[in-house]
């Protein structure tokens, strides 16, 4: 009975098989990890609800405590020795596991134990079952990401599979606000490895229709905008005033749709901040947009744009506004070793897919009705005939892996909304994997044969 949590079980095990072996015949084949998957799927559901349990913002020193010690039990238990790594600064410290194997090739997974949600939360929003549907606070992102990793790693030490040289796991405490303490750490090792995959959520169904393969991810930064204006007092003399707050949404409206001339980047203004008492005119106000970009050098061409558009025109006389960049993440575009992986990935799914095998009258008459040829009836009618009239035996699902999904716009925004991990509903047969990570998230994998620079989204 396939579930989306069981494909996407199976999806990161089959997906790292095939990273780290030797040769297409050296990788177990993907029947084999689903049907793992699947079985393993009751106790999946049952760590991401252990895991939403514990509130683990990334100012929450104590849930990110808890998480750590959850996760480098339950790393112990699939064989991997481990180790705590501080950060450069923050709360937490990273945990790290490795597996050792007889193969020659290193894999790297990542995941995150922090997110986005303050302590009390779950008072308001507790963990629940709705349908074919779990929520929870952080389920996709990124505990959902860590319950993939950690269930994937004993599917293959129950199946005994030890093609690798070295499976590394490292599950960094700040995420949500950049990385700035563990992205160092994360890049440094990423370079000691052939394969990295970050298992965070999917986009949202809105924005990207099917789980997907992501070959690269897009940077990070911000933009803050400040608006100096003049103060005085609203009731009795507000003319003598310079009124930031208004000159801000005017820059705001301008430069709104300022990203759509600046090709691979995107820009929202997200946060805005004027004023301290209600009877008094603002004399500054400040506004930060979220920025992404998915080529090198956009964030500075798009700060350059948005500069002009500011010096263009004020409405407010005798206000300064002043913009400013700064970038954390920078964008991450896949290398050709990661497409060539990519490829391979889906010459291998394309060659292991079951044979049909039918009466050779029965297999004239399916490529007849698959081809939509027409048959003259009786009475000279046209007659079409009908694909869903086709055995059941004989629908097979054409997965692909050899197309990567569109770079989502914004994982935590959407996991805000949405629920974190759908169940697919048992009635729909799949003869193969179609996700290669929770995400969410989207999750979203990264494949590349080079180390990432930093922690990916």
């Amino acid at each position: 009975m396939p579930a989306t949590t069981a494909r996407f079980v199976s999806t990161i095990t089959a997906a790292a098989a095939l990273a780290v072996a030797a040769a297409a015949t050296a990788a177990p084949s993907e029947p084999r990890w689903f049907a793992a998957a699947q079985a393993a799927e009751p106790a999946v559901i049952a760590s991401l609800k252990d895991m939403v349990a514990i509130e683990s913002g990334s100012a929450n020193a104590a849930g990110l405590a808890q998480m750590a010690d959850y996760v480098e039990r339950r790393l112990r238990d699939v064989g991997a020795r481990t180790e705590r790594i501080a950060g450069a600064g923050g709360h937490g410290t990273m945990v790290r596991g490795t597996l050792t194997g007889t193969g020659a090739k290193k894999l790297m997974l990542i995941a995150h134990m922090d997110t986005v949600y303050p302590a009390g939360t779950l008072a308001s929003q507790p963990y629940r079952r709705d349908g074919n549907k779990l929520y929870g606070p952080g389920i996709a992102d990124d505990k959902g990401g860590i319950a993939v990793i950690l269930h994937s790693l004993a599917i293959l030490k129950d199946a005994g599979w030890r093609d690798y040289a070295q499976i590394t796991v490292l599950f960094n405490q700040d995420e949500e606000v950049g990385s700035t303490g563990s992205g160092e750490t994360i890049a440094r090792l990423a370079g000691e490895h052939d394969v990295v995959f970050s298992c965070e959520p999917t986009s949202a169904k809105a924005v990207a229709r099917t789980e997907g393969l992501l070959l690269g991810a897009a940077g990070t930064a911000v933009v803050t905008m400040e608006v100096a204006g003049r103060s005085s007092h609203a009731g009795a003399a507000p003319d003598a005033g310079r009124n930031a707050l208004i000159e801000l949404a005017y820059q705001l409206q301008q430069t709104r749709d300022i990203a759509k001339s600046i090709p691979g980047a995107q820009l929202n203004w997200t946060m805005a901040q004027a004023g301290v008492v209600s009877n008094q005119i603002p004399e500054k106000a400040t506004a930060r947009a979220d920025v992404r970009m998915i080529q090198p050098g956009a964030a500075e061409k798009l700060i350059a744009a948005v500069q002009e558009k500011v010096n263009a025109g004020h409405l407010v006389p005798d206000t300064r506004t002043t913009v400013a960049l700064q970038i954390g993440r920078p964008p991450f575009v896949a290398d050709d070793r990661a497409r060539a992986r990519q490829r391979g990935a889906g010459d291998l799914r394309r060659a292991r897919r079951p044979r049909v095998d039918a009466a050779p009258d029965d297999r004239r008459r399916d490529r007849r009705r698959l081809r939509g040829a027409v048959r003259q009836g009786d009475r000279g009618r046209e007659l079409r005939p009908r694909r869903r009239g086709l055995p059941r035996t004989r629908r097979i699902h054409r997965d692909r892996l050899d197309r990567a999904a569109p770079l989502p716009d914004d994982a935590d925004a959407a996991e805000r909304g949405a629920p974190a991990l759908t169940l697919a509903p048992r009635r729909r047969a799949q003869s193969s994997v179609r996700s290669a990570a929770v995400t969410p998230g989207s999750m979203r994998a990264c494949i590349s044969g080079v180390a990432c620079s930093r922690s990916d989204p």
